[in-house]
C-alpha cells in the first residue's frame, strides 16, 4: 500500500478524491478573472474537503478570445476563489 501524501490532520487518515476537474473561478473586485481546474479531495471520517492539484496556469483568462464562451460553460460546481479576504468580503457584499 502506498500513501498519496494527502492526510487529514484531525483524523490521521488519507484523503480520498471526491471529484476531479472541479472548476475554480478566480475573482477580483472587477468580477471573474480566470478559470482553473483542480481536484476536490475529502476525509471519509470527518468530511473535511480540500481543493488540490491546482495547475500553474488557468485554462482561461479574462481577455482571451473565447473568454465568454469558457465562462458560459464552466461546471455548475464552480467555486469563486479570491486573492485576499478583502476581495471575498466585497464580492459577498455585492452579490
Amino acid at each position: 500500500m502506498s500513501m498519496n501524501g494527502k492526510i487529514c490532520p484531525a483524523c490521521r487518515i488519507e484523503l480520498r478524491p471526491l471529484k476531479n476537474g472541479v472548476d475554480l473561478i478566480e475573482m477580483s473586485t472587477n468580477g471573474p478573472e480566470a478559470l482553473w481546474s483542480a481536484d476536490l479531495w475529502h476525509c471519509t471520517e470527518c468530511g473535511m474537503e480540500v481543493i488540490l492539484g491546482i495547475p500553474d496556469k488557468p485554462y482561461a483568462r479574462n481577455g482571451d478570445a473565447d473568454w465568454f464562451d469558457q465562462l458560459a460553460t464552466y461546471q455548475p460546481f464552480a467555486m469563486p476563489v479570491f486573492l485576499n479576504t478583502l476581495e471575498r468580503v466585497e464580492w459577498e457584499r455585492d452579490k
